[in-house]
């Protein structure tokens, strides 16, 4: 099993979990999206964040010369948010 930012995946009982829910594996690399969907969606997230429909918690800001501190930032699993990198 890959490591995620969060720590392991522990195990999950299907038949455990409440009516309802619905659980979705992602890809990263989104390969069936055409470069205008990909574009179409990120915009979309862009005006949710714009607009307050999603908010974003936002940890810690680094200087673009400090993105190596930010990965060991990141791979200690001790950060909270997002990170960014700030040119």
């Amino acid at each position: 099993m890959g490591r995620r930012a969060g720590g392991a995946i522990p195990p999950l009982n299907l038949w455990d979990q409440p009516d309802g829910l619905r659980l979705v594996r992602i890809r990263g690399d989104a390969s069936h999206e055409s470069t205008d969907q990909w574009r179409q969606r990120a915009s979309q997230v862009m005006q949710w964040i714009s607009d307050g429909t999603l908010d974003v918690l936002i940890d810690r800001r680094y200087p673009l010369n400090d993105a190596a501190q930010a990965h060991r930032d990141l791979e200690s699993q001790e950060t909270v948010g997002k990170l960014l990198l700030i040119s």
